[in-house]
């Protein structure tokens, strides 16, 4: 009796999986009039009256990135830079969404900041009646500068830029509206989104008396770019006419705990701090040539809240210009210049700062599936100590996601 359990116990996993296998095969045979399993973005499940989906996707970034200090080699790390498991689809009616995302690597999570683990990335539901308008309500990105609105994966180099480092405004819980269309001169279109948020990034209590108050608007005067090519990075669909997009927009945060709105250190104490940022930024393609800028500003009265702590909101001007082409369907060569200025009132905490940069991309399935590696000469002067540094930066990453 005892082996006749045992026997069960061993092959009662190898059964199971059969079984599961079995029944995964049954639910995708697209022959009969119904197949509730798809492929089309992610792994999609659809409900036999269509009232209800469930799409799940994932993606990672492994990377190696390395640094020197002056000529001298100083440091070399791998790490998995972000992990995501994202759920979307809709319920009730296709004119009702939402998404769900996690982040589970250390890097993804805001440890540093938040002293916990920062696992829910977004959780809005969408109400879309109509293509020319939208209704959200949750925690998701605000319509802030374009880079940071673009998603981590759909990147033309291993990182974002640190102009948006300095002074993106990130998610945040509150409503947003996004009005968007034809505007009746030729292939010219445009769109309004404005958001109404706590102010304090995600996943954080609101505190104060203060919102952020958000607002984006957006031209395109080519017409529409292919499959939403204005929001991802590189042009991997090749556009056959010319396309452009220039977009512009402000945030106000009033009475924020954070020293950068809804991102970095608290004050603590109670002290608040209420701090304006501007954005502005074009996007160009054709024929697998791309050309992106962007440039921001922040300011706040009295930004400096504990010198001593490095306490304070950076107050300042990023700007950024990037470029790449294709030389082949999958090989990209990309080039980068930034730089960050302190204001004067915060010169002596935060370091001026340029980067440039060079790399190459090999698209295996878009981006989805790419290998990315470039090098940075950087430069920071730190005008409190009168010091600067200079030094190399290396990354290479592979990014897998479906």
């Amino acid at each position: 009796m005892e082996r006749m359990r045992a026997t069960v116990r061993r092959f009662f996993p190898l059964a199971g999986l059969v079984c599961l296998m079995g029944a995964s095969v049954a639910l995708s045979d697209d022959t009969g009039p119904f197949s509730p399993l798809t492929f089309k973005s992610g792994v999609g499940f659809l409900e036999p009256n269509s009232l209800y989906s469930l799409n799940l996707r994932f993606r990672a970034q492994l990377g190696v990135f390395g640094a020197t200090k002056g000529a001298e080699p100083a440091s070399i790390s791998g790490q998995v830079r972000r992990l995501r498991l994202r759920l979307f689809g809709h319920a009730a009616t296709p004119s009702l969404l939402y998404t769900i995302q996690f982040s589970f690597s250390r890097a993804d999570m805001d440890w540093d900041t938040t002293g916990f683990p920062n696992v829910i990335r977004d959780a809005v539901v969408v109400w879309k009646p109509s293509e020319t308008f939208q209704l959200s309500f949750g925690q998701a990105k605000l319509p802030g500068n374009r880079q940071r609105v673009v998603s981590s994966g759909e990147m033309q180099f291993a990182d974002r830029s640190i102009v948006n480092r300095a002074f993106n405004i990130d998610r945040d819980f509150g409503l947003q509206v996004n009005l968007s269309g034809a505007l009746g001169v030729g292939e010219t279109r445009g769109s309004a989104r404005l958001a109404i948020s706590n102010g304090e990034g995600r996943n954080t209590l609101n505190l104060d008396d203060g919102l952020a108050y958000t607002a984006r608007f957006e031209l395109l005067p080519l017409g529409a770019f292919k499959d939403n090519g204005d929001y991802f990075e590189s042009d991997i669909t090749h556009e056959l006419n010319p396309r452009l997009s220039i977009g512009a927009g402000y945030s106000w945060n009033s009475e924020s705990r954070r020293t950068g709105g809804q991102l970095g250190k608290e004050f603590g104490g109670g002290r608040t701090r209420s701090l304006g940022t501007a954005f502005a930024d074009v996007v160009f393609k054709y024929r697998g040539f791309s050309l992106y800028a962007e440039a921001m500003h922040r300011h706040s009265q009295n930004p400096v809240v504990d010198a001593a702590a490095k306490l304070f909101v950076l107050n300042g001007f990023g700007a950024l210009l990037q470029a790449g082409y294709f030389v082949s369907d999958r090989w990209e060569v990309v080039a980068r210049v930034a730089g960050v200025r302190p204001a004067p009132e915060v010169e002596a905490l935060a370091d001026q700062q340029t980067q440039y940069t060079l790399g190459i991309n090999r698209f295996l399935n878009g981006h989805r599936v790419k290998l990315q590696a470039d090098l940075t000469w950087n430069e920071e002067v730190d005008r409190g100590a009168n010091r600067s540094d200079r030094n190399w930066l290396g990354r290479f990453q592979l990014e897998l996601g479906i």
